[in-house]
């Protein structure tokens, strides 16, 4: 069973890596471009299911890239990421096709959902090689455990609140 391809599109390698790796841990190849020819000759080369494109992408822009994708009759999701919260700049998106827009900083907890909802909208048999319960992410290194409500009960009912 073929497994899912997304192109990580941007010039931020922490970004590249923060999106990479739980895509990666659930069965995603993950391929990455750091500028808008790199992404082109990656699309045109590779049959990509999805792809992440920064706005500002160097050398042509993430919006040219985008255009270049429809006029080429291709229509795969392509996600656009930015950090302008400029109206303007989400509706050239959406108004070029654009799937999505994610306003960044995101938190790469949500990646993997929005990846996969996308897909399953654009071809549902490609998920049957990565749709698995998700492995549990955390960013912090203090874990909740259940002791801690119920310690807290036992001192409300010794009255001590």
């Amino acid at each position: 069973m073929n497994q899912p391809t997304v192109l990580i599109a941007d010039s931020d390698l922490s970004l590249q890596s923060m999106f990479r790796t739980p895509l990666e841990a659930q069965g995603f190849i993950v391929l990455t471009a750091l500028d808008s020819n790199e992404a082109r000759n990656c699309l045109s080369q590779t049959e990509i299911d999805l792809a992440l494109v920064d706005f500002g992408l160097p050398n042509g822009g993430g919006l040219e890239l985008l255009r270049y994708e429809r006029q080429r009759g291709n229509h795969r999701p392509l996600l656009m990421l930015a950090y302008a919260k400029d109206q303007d700049i989400i509706l050239s998106c959406f108004e070029n096709l654009a799937d999505d827009f994610i306003i960044k900083p995101v938190n790469p907890i949500l990646i993997l959902p929005l990846v996969k909802a996308h897909l399953r909208r654009s071809n549902p048999k490609l998920l049957q090689a990565v749709d698995k319960p998700a492995k549990p992410y955390t960013n912090t290194t203090r874990v909740l455990r259940p002791q801690g409500p119920i310690k807290l009960l036992s001192f409300l009912r010794r009255g001590k609140c």
